[in-house]
């Protein structure tokens, strides 16, 4: 079982004030160029639970951690990184950092470095939102990659369009090709989850598997593990 990291804010705010939206707050962020500091919240907050829960850690596949594209190019955050993955504590093969296809792309030499840089400690690279760029596998060829996401587009209707079930097919035989685990992600009905099985994807994601939890809450016990099939991916949060 791999899990995702969300990040859902919580503000203290009036009974009549809208509440605040995870893509709100990370649109604002990045729009004042401060979005980095948020992933290295999220990052320290993470490992910080990893290393107060070994044991729940161990009986974990990996953590998938989403990065922004100004945190990807940025060298101070690499840097950041790198000090605290580079302490030898963390099982580093278990760190899943997620690159966006669009930030892959718009920073391609200094991705490319983060990536080589990050696997030469032993963590995992995810291409996410695959199939919503122009340029998809262009980046597959230049990419190291370990995992790849394939965008909710192609999921969302994938058991009644032979349009993206042929597109989806096309990602899961060059990824075979290239040694890339796939994962499709929201995953909401069996049918979608059927479909993805027969045409041969490794791991799934969605509503269908898990709701998010919260990281404090989540406790691996065996009634848990026995009720997720083995290779699917569920989420928290």
């Amino acid at each position: 079982v791999h899990y995702e990291v969300l990040l859902r804010p919580l503000a203290e705010t009036h009974a009549d004030a809208p509440q605040i939206t995870t893509r709100d707050l990370l649109s604002v962020a990045e729009r004042l160029q401060r979005i980095t500091e948020i992933d290295r919240w999220v990052f320290r907050h993470l490992i910080g639970w990893m290393r107060e829960h070994p044991e729940q850690v161990g009986a974990v596949g990996g953590f998938a951690i989403k990065l922004s594209g100004q945190s990807v190019v940025n060298p101070l955050f690499l840097n950041y990184l790198l000090a605290e993955l580079g302490r030898g504590d963390l099982p580093t093969h278990k760190m899943i950092f997620t690159l966006s296809e669009i930030a892959a792309v718009e920073g391609h030499s200094q991705a490319q470095h983060f990536i080589r840089q990050l696997q030469r400690l032993g963590c995992k690279i995810m291409l996410d939102e695959f199939g919503l760029g122009t340029s998809s596998y262009t980046t597959l060829k230049t990419l190291k990659l370990d995992y790849l996401k394939i965008d909710r587009s192609l999921v969302r209707e994938l058991a009644s369009s032979l349009i993206d079930e042929a597109i989806v097919r096309s990602i899961l035989e060059t990824c075979a090709f290239l040694d890339i685990k796939t994962i499709a992600g929201f995953v909401e009905n069996e049918d979608t989850e059927a479909k993805l099985r027969e045409m041969g994807i490794q791991y799934i994601q969605g509503y269908l598997i898990s709701e998010p939890v919260a990281l404090s809450d989540l406790l691996l016990t065996e009634a848990h593990a026995n009720s997720t099939a083995a290779q699917v991916a569920g989420v928290s949060g």
